[in-house]
């Protein structure tokens, strides 16, 4: 067999066809960061034929367009494989040419000679693999919605109770007793992007108060007893848990004070290493030709649009029903979820709701005896730093 006809042959196996297959293409022609990274291991070139840097990181256009195409399948295939005929692919599959997937893959080629090339070279048609049932991350985005719906208008306590209605076989969505243990499956999946460790972090916390009052012990600025404790986004009225935030400007707008009210913040930081459960992980999402981390890329779909849900904004009148499934979800982290090491969850960090797109939120694990004062003496699980209480003006 001749060379010629073994690397036509290649092509085709990859699916496409380029009469380019032996240019050169650097790295700066790429957009997608993995995929760069990628096509600069190959080692240097002469000179691009694309963009015509010269002593540049690249490879040939054949060797690239064999990874992407190894990558692409992953999540997408020629619909001739996948989807129904009958005098046209069924209308209700997406289908997609070459231009537009580089587009649903966020434009991973630079250059745009590249990316006519690549669109010239694969001419058959895109579609999602296995397009007639929900992708995993969808799946469980659209379960954790019922599972939402259903502890907020139907029953809340789900623990060990089934549905009593028998489930229709082509209902694809988990049944909301499964939930849980599927939100805690995708972050054990991820557990690298969504467990962090910390010894050193300053969280601030704020307390809205008359302007004739004056707080600044750790009984007052901590946890409140469960008395006192109303709803909040991830525990219910009568829960004492520890609110705070990364910055004064985040605590101060989290706790939404009235007009006339008067604010202490003060900051604290863990007596020992806090063990989170990260939100802010999931995103940014690896890409399709990050060669490691895709594995990774449903779970973190699922956990980056969960994140966002548990962020969401909610109307003070709402929030004694929409924070329903989010407080269940927090104690289910707090008393079922662990590291691969057998530790238990700390505290949660997430985006705040009312000082986006930069504002960050934490809840730690802690009632009212779990706060104290630097060298009180007793066992804590956060410090208050009492040379940091001050009332903010303006």
């Amino acid at each position: 067999m001749g060379h010629v006809k073994r690397w036509m042959e290649e092509q085709d196996d990859s699916g496409f066809r380029s009469d380019r297959y032996f240019d050169d293409v650097c790295e700066g022609c790429i957009g997608d960061p993995a995929l760069a990274v990628f096509v600069s291991r190959n080692g240097s070139i002469d000179r691009c034929d694309f963009c015509g840097s010269t002593e540049a990181l690249g490879m040939t256009v054949g060797a690239l367009f064999h990874y992407m195409s190894a990558c692409l399948g992953t999540e997408w295939d020629d619909p001739i494989n996948e989807v129904g005929w009958d005098k046209g692919f069924d209308s209700f599959v997406q289908i997609l040419d070459s231009d537009e997937l580089l587009e649903a893959v966020d434009d991973p080629l630079r250059n745009e000679d590249l990316r006519q090339e690549f669109a010239y070279s694969f001419q058959h048609q895109w579609c999602q693999r296995d397009p007639y049932r929900l992708e995993h991350s969808e799946m469980l985005l659209h379960s954790w919605g019922r599972f939402s719906e259903v502890t907020k208008t139907q029953r809340r306590f789900l623990i060990g109770r089934a549905s009593a209605k028998p489930k229709d076989p082509r209902d694809e969505l988990l049944d909301p007793i499964e939930v849980l243990d599927a939100v805690g499956d995708a972050i054990r999946q991820a557990d690298w992007r969504m467990i962090g460790r910390t010894s050193d972090t300053v969280i601030v916390r704020a307390r809205a108060h008359a302007p004739n009052e004056s707080h600044g012990s750790p009984s007052a600025l901590g946890s409140p007893p469960p008395t006192a404790a109303s709803h909040n986004r991830m525990s219910g009225a009568g829960i004492s848990m520890f609110y705070g935030a990364h910055s004064e400007e985040t605590a101060i707008a989290e706790i939404r004070p009235s007009a006339g009210q008067a604010v202490t913040v003060a900051r604290w930081r863990p007596a020992r290493e806090l063990v989170y459960l990260d939100l802010l992980g999931a995103r940014p999402i690896p890409s399709l030709f990050d060669m490691t981390a895709r594995i990774d890329r449903t779970w973190l779909r699922f956990l980056a649009a969960f994140a966002d849900d548990l962020a969401r904004p909610v109307e003070p009148d709402d929030a004694p029903i929409e924070y329903i499934p989010t407080q269940i979800v927090t104690e289910f982290v707090r008393d079922h979820l662990q590291t691969p090491a057998g530790r238990p969850i700390d505290a949660i960090r997430y985006r705040s709701a009312v000082d986006g797109p930069d504002g960050v939120c934490w809840v730690v694990f802690a009632d009212p005896g779990d706060c104290g004062a630097i060298g009180d003496g007793q066992k804590r699980l956060l410090l208050m730093n009492p040379s940091s209480v001050q009332r903010p003006t303006g």
